[in-house]
């Protein structure tokens, strides 16, 4: 029998070494988690514009309420409509009288913001009440100089403050909208 020779490595065979595996397969996994971390960021950024989007919306919306009203049966009872002011004795509470001669009231309680008017059924209405997740703030102010005199003197004028503010998924987003309004100051 002859004896068999034993060859050196194999040149002429096709293949992959080991290490030219473990390389590949490391490169990759870290292209794969780049990607995918791009990705994670691009939609939690996408989420938080939606919701400062709904948070803006939301904040136009209540301020519509706020200015020009809602039904209440055959009246409107938005501040735009306002016969008189009580100067604000609380940021957070209007007190205004509508050209019907009701007293009305807007103001926040419970996260809620309540339109009030002892003369209409129910007294106590809910003008907007905040989804989870979000909270409203709302003020009211009569637009003054720094010395404390009205900005408009020979008319009365407030001035409304509205924001909403979402927290999603840890991030927190908000929409406002500001606006002043003239008292129509019509004879009752």
């Amino acid at each position: 029998m002859m004896p068999r020779r034993i060859k050196g490595p194999m040149k002429t065979e096709k293949g992959f070494t080991l290490t030219e595996i473990l390389i590949v397969s490391v490169l990759t996994v870290v292209i794969f988690a780049s990607v995918i971390g791009v990705f994670t960021m691009a939609r939690s950024l996408y989420v938080s514009s939606i919701a400062g989007q709904e948070a803006q919306r939301d904040a136009e919306l209540i301020m519509s309420k706020i200015i020009r009203g809602a039904e209440a049966g055959a009246t409107r009872y938005g501040v735009r409509s306002a016969f008189e002011f009580t100067p604000p004795t609380s940021i957070s509470r209007l007190d205004y009288e509508n050209t019907d001669g009701n007293a009305r009231s807007l103001y926040v309680s419970s996260g809620n913001i309540i339109y009030e008017s002892p003369t209409e059924s129910p007294t106590v209405k809910t003008l907007y009440a905040p989804p989870a997740n979000t909270s409203v703030t709302l003020w009211f102010w009569e637009p003054v100089t720094s010395s404390g005199t009205p900005v408009y003197p020979d008319h009365e004028m407030i001035s409304i403050y509205v924001a909403v503010t979402k927290t999603l998924s840890g991030r927190t987003v908000a929409g406002s909208v500001a606006t002043s309004v003239n008292v129509r100051n019509l004879p009752k």
